[in-house]
C-alpha cells in the first residue's frame, strides 16, 4: 500500500510562500529606504537649484501725494509697486511718513528692508504695524550713524499680501536731502517656482521745516 503525505507538500508550499512574502518585504523596504535617500539629497540641495532674477525697476513718479515704482520681471509682467509718501514740507512736530508695497497675485513677499540715510540730522520713530502676527522686525541706525535701517529678513504670512509700514519723522534743521533705499524679495507661488525674484529701488527727497 502507498502512503501519501500530502501534508508534507502543503508545509513545502507554506515554506515557499514565507520566503516570497519575506523577500517582499526586503525589496519594499529597501525601496522605502533608498527613495528617503533620494529626497534628502533632494532637499538640501534644493537652494542651488533656485535661480535668482533681477526685476527691472522703472523710476519713480510722483501721484500728487506720494512716489511709486513698478517693477517688472524679464517677461515684462509687472510684480510689485513700492510706494513712498513723504512730505516736502514738515512742521517742527513729528510728520507722518507712510511706505508700502504691492505685489501681484500668486506671489509673496519674503524679504523687505528700506534704508533712511541723510547727511543732516533726523529722527524716525516706527508706529507699531496693524495686524497680526508681525515676524522679528530689526530697527536700528546705520554703521556710520547717517541712517537708520529697518529690516524684515522672513515676511512669513504678512507677505501674502500689500506690506504698509507708517513712520514719525522729525527734522533737527531747516532742510534735509532725505535717502529711502528699498529692497525686497519674492517668489511666485506653487505649484512650481524655483526662482527667487530681487530688487532694490532708491528716492531722494527734499524736505524742509517750517517755523
Amino acid at each position: 500500500m502507498i502512503n501519501c503525505k500530502i501534508i508534507g507538500v502543503n508545509n513545502m508550499n507554506v515554506g515557499v510562500s514565507r520566503r516570497y512574502v519575506h523577500k517582499k518585504a526586503f525589496l519594499v523596504i529597501v525601496i522605502v529606504i533608498i527613495a528617503s535617500m533620494i529626497l534628502v539629497v533632494f532637499l538640501y540641495s534644493l537652494p542651488l537649484l533656485i535661480m535668482t532674477e533681477r526685476l527691472r525697476v522703472g523710476q519713480f513718479q510722483f501721484d500728487g501725494l506720494g512716489y511709486g515704482v513698478k517693477v517688472f520681471d524679464s517677461g515684462g509682467n509687472d510684480l510689485a509697486h513700492p510706494y513712498l509718501r513723504v512730505p516736502s514740507q514738515v512742521s517742527t512736530s513729528p510728520t507722518h511718513v507712510l511706505f508700502s508695497i504691492w505685489h501681484a497675485e500668486g506671489t509673496k513677499l519674503d524679504s523687505l528692508t528700506l534704508v533712511f540715510s541723510s547727511d543732516g540730522i533726523f529722527s524716525l520713530a516706527l508706529i507699531a504695524p496693524e495686524g497680526f502676527p508681525w515676524p522679528r522686525t530689526d530697527f536700528h541706525e546705520t554703521s556710520d550713524g547717517r541712517g537708520v535701517i529697518l529690516d524684515i529678513p522672513d515676511l512669513k504670512l504678512q507677505g501674502e499680501g500689500t506690506v504698509t509700514l507708517e513712520f514719525f519723522l522729525q527734522l533737527a534743521s531747516d532742510h534735509l536731502d532725505l535717502n529711502i533705499r528699498v529692497e525686497f524679495s519674492l517668489h511666485k507661488k506653487p505649484p512650481f517656482s524655483f526662482t527667487r525674484y530681487t530688487a532694490d529701488a532708491s528716492l531722494n527727497v527734499a524736505v524742509e521745516r517750517l517755523e
